[in-house]
């Protein structure tokens, strides 16, 4: 967001692009946010701080900042995914797959992550 809004601040006070106004709040909003002291870790009875609860408090603040972090912060943390690859290329490389080059290993994978978009049926486009 701060690369896309680094030269924001050069914009004249009265131009005429229709976004620049909520270009400027945003640029605005985003000073003020990395000016302010920010969520320790921990708080003094060594208690982690939830980002959740101070972005719940602070929202008014940085409503448009806001809005990017709640959408960063709904993202699940699970490695449910990571583990569903470890298991397919478990399946794909094994012992008896000892020539497997690393790229066709890559394919395998990939088309098996992806197995739902594919059609494996040898029928042409015209359905003859």
């Amino acid at each position: 967001m701060e690369s896309l809004l680094e030269d924001l601040s050069s914009d004249d006070e009265h131009s005429a692009q229709p976004g620049d106004r909520l270009k400027r709040q945003v640029a605005e909003q985003l000073e003020r946010y990395k000016r302010e002291k920010g969520l320790p870790l921990k708080d003094d009875d060594g208690a982690y701080n939830c980002p959740l609860i101070w972005w719940k408090e602070n929202c008014g603040h940085y409503p448009f900042i806001w809005m990017l972090a709640e959408r960063i912060l709904n993202i699940p943390a699970t490695s449910a995914p990571s583990e569903r690859v470890f298991s397919a290329a478990a399946n794909i490389i094994n012992i008896k797959r000892a020539r497997l080059t690393p790229e066709n290993a890559n394919i395998l994978l990939f088309l098996k992550e992806n197995e739902e978009y594919v059609n494996w049926t040898n029928e042409k486009a015209d359905g003859t």
